[in-house]
C-alpha cells in the first residue's frame, strides 16, 4: 500500500513537471515566432512572466471605455448643435453686412472672421470626438478578441522577452493569450 502511494505521488509530480515544461516550450515557441517576424537570426537570452491579467480587468476596461464613448457622443451632439448655431449666426452677420452702411462693414467683417474661427474650432472638436469614438470602438473590439482567446480567470499574460535578433540585443514586453497566441 505504501509503495502504491509513493508511486502515485511520483507519477503526479512527473505529470506536473511535464505539463510545466510543455507550457514553457509553447511560450518559447510563441516568443521566437514573434521575434522572427521582424528578423532572421534569433537567440533567446531570457524571458519571464511579468503579469497575469484577469478577465475581470479586461471587462472593467471595456466598461470604462464604453462610458467614455458615451460621454464623447454626448459632447459630439453638443458640438454639432453649437456648429449649426455658429453657421446660422455667421449667415446672419453676412446678411446684415450686405444691408449696412459702409462705415460698419469692417465691424461686420470682424464678426464674420470671429465666427469663421469658432466654426473651425468646432469642426476640429467634432473631428477629434469622432476619431476618439472610432479608436475606442476598435479598442473594445480588440478587448473582445482577447476575451475570446481567454481561459477563465486569466485573460492574457505579459512577458518580458530579452533576445538577440540578427546580432542586436532586443527587449520587448509581449502579450500572450492563455493559448500562447501573440496579442498585438
Amino acid at each position: 500500500m505504501r509503495k502504491l502511494y509513493i508511486f502515485s505521488v511520483i507519477l503526479s509530480l512527473a505529470v506536473l513537471f511535464s505539463s510545466c515544461e510543455t507550457k514553457d516550450a509553447d511560450v518559447k515557441k510563441a516568443l521566437k515566432e514573434d521575434a522572427l517576424s521582424r528578423g532572421d537570426k534569433y537567440e533567446l537570452l531570457n524571458y519571464k512572466l511579468i503579469e497575469s491579467v484577469l478577465i475581470s480587468a479586461v471587462e472593467d476596461s471595456i466598461s470604462s471605455t464604453r462610458a467614455m464613448i458615451s460621454s464623447k457622443e454626448w459632447r459630439l451632439s453638443a458640438d454639432s448643435a453649437r456648429l449649426k448655431k455658429l453657421y446660422l449666426e455667421r449667415s446672419n452677420c453676412q446678411r446684415e453686412k450686405a444691408t449696412t452702411i459702409p462705415s460698419l462693414v469692417s465691424t461686420w467683417n470682424s464678426l464674420i472672421s470671429d465666427y469663421d474661427k469658432m466654426i473651425i474650432e468646432a469642426e476640429k472638436d467634432i473631428e477629434n470626438a469622432k476619431n476618439y469614438i472610432e479608436a475606442s470602438n476598435e479598442k473594445i473590439q480588440h478587448y473582445n478578441e482577447i476575451l475570446s482567446n481567454a481561459e477563465d480567470p486569466i485573460a492574457y499574460y505579459v512577458y518580458y522577452h530579452n533576445y538577440k535578433l540578427d546580432g542586436k540585443v532586443c527587449e520587448d514586453e509581449v502579450l500572450l493569450s492563455t493559448k500562447n497566441i501573440i496579442i498585438k
